[in-house]
């Protein structure tokens, strides 16, 4: 049986747990970080400022946890967002732009009725640790593409068009190749009927 190890993470770059537990725990090849608040590791108070100043610290202090257990932000498989009041989700999804700035982790925002300490927000997140690839899935990975696409910028919406003429040429030249195994087959088969005749001909 493998021998698997539990890495409890600690690091002082971050505020010290309010609680008994760890800022992280790796297992295996996976980190998973703990709810983390926007305080602030010297004070061990929350930043002034409200929803979106507590939301940047937070994020901060976890970018120092992920970096103590060998991951990153780009390394974020799941978040879970628990938000005292959900009128603050256009606030913190503001701010968590700064970090996961794109291949979005998958995520999960609540409202709760409180929060350790009168907390506005509280992150916690699921990572991978050492080296770690993305790839997308082929619809995304053409989707980015057309992110990416300057005509984007000049033609807004119409910057699908390109699009729509890939996709109609795909289809013309499946048509194509639809009508010309069509006529083959055709061809095929008059030419075994016409040798059927010819052969009940020459045994008469």
């Amino acid at each position: 049986m493998a021998h698997l190890i539990r890495k409890l993470i600690s690091t002082f770059k971050a505020p010290k747990p309010v609680a008994p537990y760890s800022q992280a725990v790796v297992w295996d090849r996976t980190v998973y970080v703990s709810g983390v608040l926007g305080l602030d590791k010297d004070s061990m108070q929350l930043v002034p400022g409200g929803t979106s100043a507590e939301t940047r610290q937070a994020l901060v202090n976890l970018g120092y946890i992920l970096e103590a257990a060998d991951s990153g932000y780009a390394k974020v498989v799941k978040t879970t967002i628990l938000l005292k009041n959900m009128n603050d989700f256009v606030a913190v999804n503001e701010v968590y732009k700064e970090f996961f700035k794109t291949d979005y982790p998958a995520r999960t925002a609540y409202q709760v009725t409180n929060l350790p300490l009168n907390a506005n927000v509280e992150i916690e997140v699921i990572a991978g640790t050492g080296d770690v690839s993305t790839i997308h899935s082929k619809f995304a990975t053409l989707r980015n593409l057309l992110k990416k696409w300057p005509g984007e910028k000049y033609f807004g919406v119409y910057r699908f068009l390109p699009l729509f003429f890939i996709l109609g040429a795909a289809l013309e030249f499946s048509m194509i190749n639809w009508k010309v195994g069509e006529i083959n087959f055709y061809r095929t088969f008059k030419k075994r009927q016409a040798k059927n005749i010819v052969d009940k001909q020459v045994e008469n």
